[in-house]
């Protein structure tokens, strides 16, 4: 499960990249300070990471209490 959490985290991270990279500079990087951005890409990815393995996690107890 945690290497679930792991890949999700690395596309996720790829993805933000690539379209950051991708935007036009004009348009983006005269708008937006750089440390709003390493925020955005810190806090997502450490809500994917700590957040969605617990709740996979919780959900999987569910399951089998459940059965």
């Amino acid at each position: 499960m945690l290497y679930f959490c792991w890949h999700a985290g690395k596309l996720l991270h790829t993805e933000m990249i690539t379209r950051i990279l991708n935007a036009p500079v004009n348009l983006y990087f005269d708008v937006t300070p750089i440390g709003k951005s390493l925020n955005k890409f810190s806090k997502d990815l450490n809500q994917l990471e700590d957040g969605l393995g617990y709740q996979v996690g919780a959900m999987t107890v569910l399951f089998y209490n459940l059965l």
